[in-house]
Parts: C-alpha cells; sequence; structure tokens
C-alpha cells in the first residue's frame, strides 16, 4: 500500500469529462496536447479533427479555451509555458451541437444554434438588444460585437510597444459538430438532411466574416458531414489522419508509465485479490495486459509509425480509478448501435479485414449511401491495420483495435449467429471448455467446437481457413477468454493462443481442409463436372466396401456420373465413413440410393451447393500435422517457465463444418 507521503504527492486519477482548469487546479493526471496545439498557431487556420466519441476532443477544445483566454498560470510545467508563446488574450467563441441539442431535445437545430450564442454573448457581457432572432443575424452580432470590445481594451493597454496582451481576433472551437446529423439518421434520415443544410449555411457566416476570426477548430465523431465543411469554402485542414497529429488524443505507451506510475502497484494487488491477475504477476505483467486490452488505435495515416498508437483515454481513466478490467469505453456507448449495425451488416467483421480502403473512402462519408466498414471505423469500432501508398492514395487495410472492442464484436455474434444469448448458458460453455482445454480432452473439445462452428454463417463468403479462423476469434472473445492472435516466435507464428488463469497457456494450431483428389495413372471420367464428382472419384479408390460389395455396386452404377446430386450427397456421406460397411448398412445405402430424387429447383433461389464430406482419415492426418507444426517450430517455448499448464491443439476443420482436434499436454 502507498505511504501518506505518497498518497499526497501523487496525481489524483481524474473523472471523466472534467475541465481543464480542474486537471490542474487539482492535482489530476492530465496528458500535456500542448505541443500540438501550438503547432496548429504557427499557421492558424481552419481545422477538423474526428475522433471516436469520449476520445479527448473536449478536453482538448477545453485546453485551447483557456490558452486563448490567456490564463498562463494554468499552463505552468505543461510543454507550451516554456516555448515562448505570449499567452494573448482572444474573444473566445465556443458551440457544443452535442450540449444545445441535448438541453432542448424538441428544438430545431436553429434555436439551439442561437441558444448557444446567447449563452457566449452572456459570458462577455454582450448585449444583443435589437437584434433579429436568427442564428445569422445574432452570429454576425457575437463576432462583431466580441472583436470591437477587445479592440476597445487592446487601445486601452498602457504599452502600445510591447507584444500586445489583447487581440480582437476571434477563436471560435466546435465541439460534436456532426451531433445534430448523427443523432437523426437512424431515426429520422429527413431531418438529417435538413440539419446539414443548416449547418451548410451556418459554416457560409464563417467566410464572410473571415477578417474577424483568428482560428477556427471544429471536432466531431465522423465525417458524415464535412461536405457542408468544404463546401462553404472554408477550406478547413482535415488533420485526422495526419502523422504529426496522430496522438493529439489519448494516451501512448509512455504516459502509461509516466503518468500512471504511482498507481501501478496498487491495482495490481487488487487484481490478484480478485483473481484477475495470478499471484506471479509482475507490474510489467500488468503493463502488457493492459495494453492488450486498450491499446491499438492508430491515425498515423501516413507511416503507421508504433509511436503513434494510443490507448482509449476514457478507458484507461476508468480502469486505475476501479482497479479492473472492464469493457469501459463499451459501455457508455449507444447500447444496440453495434447489435443493430452487425445484423444489418452480417459480413462487416470478414468485410473488414479482407478489404483496402483509400483516404477518401474512410474521411468523407456522404449521407445518402454512408460505407458501413468507414462509420465503423470512424466510430472507433476499427482501426488503420497497414498501409500502402499507390500514386497520390494511400491505401488502407483495417483490424479491430484491441480486446475491448473484440469482445464486443464477440459478444453480438455470440448471441445473433452462435445463438448462445443466455448467460447462464453462455458461462457454462465457457467452463466446459476451460476444463476441456486444461484436460487436453480432444473428444471434448472436438464436440463443442463441432456444435458452435455449424452455426457459424457464410453469409457471401465461402468457406476457408480464414472464414473459420475469424469465427474461433468471434466465439472465443464473445466467451471473453483471453486470446492472442498470430503469437511470433523465432520459427513463425502460432495461429491461436489462450491464456487461462491459473497459468494455464493453450497453443491452437487450425488448418482447413478442402476435398483432395488422389493421383492415379487413370483419367477421371469425363462425367467430372463439379467438386463431389471429384471427391466421389477419389473417396471409390478405396472405399469402405468389401470386395462382394465393391462387385455388386459396380455391376448396379457402372459409372456414378449417373448419379443426381442427392444421391451423390448420401454416397459422398457414407463412404466418407472409415470404418467397412455392414452387409444391412450396404442394403440400405442401395436403396437410399433407389428410391431418392432431386426436389424440383427453384431458379429464383440462389443456393449454394452443399459441401463435399472429408473422409475421417483425411481430417486426423490434418489434425496430427498441425499439432506436429506447434512442436516443430515451438511455439510453446516462450510459456514454458511462466506457465503450470501447456496444451497444445491441433484442430482440423473440414467439409460441412467436421472437425477433429488431437490435444495433448505437454506440461502439468
Amino acid at each position: 500500500m502507498p505511504t501518506h507521503k505518497e498518497l499526497k504527492t501523487r496525481k489524483k486519477i481524474p473523472a471523466i469529462d472534467q475541465k481543464f482548469s480542474r486537471f490542474i487546479n487539482e492535482n489530476m493526471i492530465y496528458a500535456d496536447k500542448t505541443e500540438y496545439i501550438h503547432k496548429m498557431l504557427q499557421n492558424p487556420r481552419n481545422y477538423f479533427l474526428a475522433r471516436p466519441r469520449r476520445f479527448g476532443k473536449s478536453t482538448l477544445l477545453d485546453t485551447m479555451a483557456e490558452l486563448f483566454k490567456g490564463n498562463s498560470e494554468l499552463f505552468k510545467g505543461l510543454w507550451i509555458y516554456n516555448s515562448g508563446y505570449q499567452f494573448p488574450k482572444y474573444p473566445v467563441i465556443r458551440l457544443s451541437m452535442a450540449y444545445a441539442l441535448s438541453e432542448k431535445p424538441g428544438a430545431s437545430l436553429e434555436d439551439c444554434i442561437i441558444e448557444n450564442l446567447k449563452e457566449n454573448a452572456e459570458d462577455y457581457h454582450l448585449s444583443l438588444i435589437g437584434v433579429k432572432n436568427n442564428y445569422e443575424s445574432i452570429f454576425q452580432a457575437v463576432v462583431k460585437g466580441l472583436s470591437l470590445k477587445f479592440q476597445s481594451e487592446a487601445n486601452q493597454e498602457p504599452n502600445p510597444l510591447s507584444l500586445p496582451t489583447i487581440d480582437p481576433n476571434v477563436v471560435i472551437l466546435i465541439d460534436e459538430y456532426d451531433a445534430p446529423i448523427l443523432r437523426r439518421v437512424g431515426s429520422n434520415l429527413e431531418l438529417a438532411k435538413r440539419n446539414m443544410e443548416t449547418l451548410y449555411y451556418f459554416y457560409r457566416l464563417f467566410k464572410r466574416l473571415d477578417t474577424y476570426i483568428h482560428f477556427t477548430f471544429v471536432t466531431g465523431i465522423s465525417q458524415v458531414g464535412m461536405s457542408s465543411l468544404g463546401q462553404s469554402a472554408l477550406n478547413f485542414v482535415d488533420i485526422s489522419l495526419l502523422p504529426e497529429y496522430a496522438g493529439i488524443c489519448g494516451f501512448n505507451a509512455t504516459d502509461l508509465e509516466s503518468l500512471f506510475g504511482d498507481h501501478f502497484e496498487e491495482t495490481l494487488a487488487n487484481l490478484k485479490s480478485i483473481s484477475k491477475m495470478p499471484p506471479s504477476a509482475t507490474v510489467s505483467d500488468l503493463k502488457d495486459k493492459i495494453l492488450y486490452f486498450y491499446d491499438g488505435y492508430n491515425f498515423d495515416g501516413k507511416y503507421l509509425d508504433e509511436k503513434n498508437r494510443v490507448l482509449n483515454p476514457l478507458s484507461i481513466v476508468s480502469f486505475f480509478r476501479d482497479k479492473d478490467f472492464s469493457q469501459y469505453w463499451l459501455d457508455t456507448g449507444p447500447p444496440t448501435f453495434l447489435d443493430d449495425f452487425v445484423a444489418k451488416n452480417p459480413d462487416i467483421f470478414i468485410d473488414a479485414q479482407d478489404s483496402t480502403y483509400t483516404e477518401p473512402n474512410l474521411s468523407v462519408i456522404p449521407l445518402s449511401a454512408p460505407d458501413s466498414t468507414a462509420l465503423l471505423f470512424q466510430f472507433g469500432y476499427l482501426t488503420l491495420d497497414s498501409v500502402e501508398s499507390v500514386g497520390e492514395l494511400s491505401h488502407f487495410t483495417l483490424k479491430i483495435p484491441n480486446i475491448e472492442v473484440a469482445r464486443a464484436f464477440g459478444d453480438v455474434y455470440l448471441q445473433n449467429f452462435f445463438k448462445i444469448k443466455n448467460t447462464d448458458i453462455k458461462n457454462k460453455l465457457t467452463k466446459e471448455l476451460k476444463s476441456a482445454f486444461v484436460s487436453a480432452n480432444s473428444l471434448k473439445i472436438e464436440e463443442i467446437l463441432s456444435n458452435v462452428l455449424s452455426s457459424l454463417p457464410y453469409f457471401q463468403h465461402e468457406p476457408s481457413e480464414k472464414l473459420y479462423h475469424m469465427g474461433l476469434q468471434l466465439f472465443f472473445n464473445g466467451l471473453s477468454l483471453d486470446i492472442r492472435l498470430e503469437v511470433a516466435t523465432a520459427w513463425g507464428r502460432s495461429n491461436l493462443d489462450l491464456i487461462l488463469e491459473n497459468d494455464v497457456y493453450v497453443c491452437l494450431e487450425l488448418k482447413y481442409v478442402t476435398c483432395p483428389v488422389k493421383k492415379s495413372a487413370q483419367k477421371p471420367s469425363a462425367q467430372l463436372t463439379n467438386s463431389k464428382d471429384l471427391t466421389l472419384e477419389f473417396l471409390l479408390i478405396s472405399p469402405p466396401f468389401s470386395a462382394k460389395q465393391m462387385e455388386d455396386f459396380k455391376y448396379i452404377y457402372p459409372d456414378f456420373g449417373v448419379f443426381s446430386d442427392s444421391q451423390k450427397d448420401i454416397l459422398i456421406s457414407t463412404l466418407a465413413k472409415d470404418e467397412p460397411l455392414t452387409s444391412a448398412q450396404f442394403m440400405s445405402l442401395l436403396s437410399k440410393l433407389e428410391t431418392t430424387k432431386d426436389p424440383p429447383k427453384n431458379p429464383s433461389v440462389d443456393a449454394k451447393p452443399p459441401l463435399s464430406l472429408i473422409p475421417d482419415k483425411i481430417l486426423k492426418q490434418t489434425a496430427q500435422k498441425a499439432l506436429d507444426q506447434i512442436q516443430t517450430r515451438g511455439y510453446t517455448n516462450k510459456y514454458k517457465l511462466s506457465s503450470k499448464v501447456i496444451v497444445e491443439i491441433g484442430l482440423a476443420i473440414g467439409g460441412r463444418n467436421q472437425v477433429k482436434v488431437i490435444a495433448k499436454k505437454i506440461k502439468g
């Protein structure tokens, strides 16, 4: 436990959405962002920044407001205080579109803007008597009135030869400009469009009053309404993906140590007491787990420099406040947003990690047809993964930023597609799976995964190793298991690792089996036209028939090209079995083939052909190869000292969600 002296001197964990002055005056932890602000002031223009919700945008604007008001004492100890900046005093207009709407939920956007502007006038004791009650007239009156008021004060400064301490040019700071649009898109698209049009005409006023304005800074969650800003001829500089501003919001890994270092020991002790960290865990282990949970965002759209990665600020502050891991950021969001979004776009998880996007695709989103992946990126559910310059455009791939967001995706898929909606069932399944992993119970693991994968939706995607890999990733994340993907070793990368409580480590290698075709001197029959025919050719080379059964079968069916699709399904299912057929089973097979007819085809239904089954012995061989790969490449070597139990699992998947598991406990 920290001593009384340490408690007195260490900085406090801040509450959420505190004002900048409280951070400083009440000795709270604050990440210094003043160097970024100073960089913009070297070329004061109209700037725009998009960041996910609860990512520190409002605190950044509050810092700017205090800076432009000339409150230099608040900045002692921060970067800008010793930069040579003179802290001149500007008139500051602050507008919060989200606050305005929440204060008057039934009011029009025009009325909300008017109310916001009147509050700014009151703050400076500026009279609006005689001004028409519309936002155009009031905005012009406030801007011109503040400029004249400050010009009068500047003229009264005692030493006109010194650097001015008062500047009459107005600073405009707008928070959550897109709230009037985003809050209406789902429920009232027409109102969202009207609000966008209102914003367009409002921002046009900025250009008309350009000579009175020194600096404008606008923030939002997304760029759905960026067309309003761009068309207003203001030429906003969008710094959202510029590498030099990648860290303007959020904490980086260095901040984690320099700002929260005094809180690590106490937090670690609490996590050990509630079994969230093992007794042997160190502060270094805790740092790694924090990064695993909350790190991963990168807004560097040019280099994707690792130094520019940031952690979710709300989650970090909440974590050290509660001294526990939880989904803090997600719990503050719209409760049904991700559920509704995934329900309407079931392929989003796969598509987002399979596709490439250019910066315009991710930045300027048309309201009439917003791209679902781009919205998830701007809302903070996806982040940049890789970047490649092609000509003048940057091409990006995306990923889920961290385990906090991954578990949210997993929970949505667990309920909607794996059909596991009851918490008790989820907890029971988690317990059974963990027990099967720890005991290396191949049959039990096989049973659970087979049941789960049988409900995995394919949507527009053909089955593949990547699809099943993502399906397992979603499933394990939905169960809140500690999952690590593509873990690097000196010999390569393992597929998927699980770290369970009590120092249990599981390494799982997955391989997807497609229908094999055995080479032979004999050419395939002319009727081999699809994968079913190829599968039959392979299976009939060494079927589970006795010599007599084979002779009878060939007499009845000299060429298997005569089978219908339904008959092929029956035959493949029978031949894929790894044990010989009894006489009764053989006669049953012939009877089914004789009586089975294909149902009439409905040309309006775009059904995918059923997948071919894989022989059990092929699945076993593949699972063994996967297990051998773990062992020969030494994927588990890095955990041999720190883990009490190590389990290696070879997993083969093929055909119609066929699953074969070979598990081996190598320690414990």
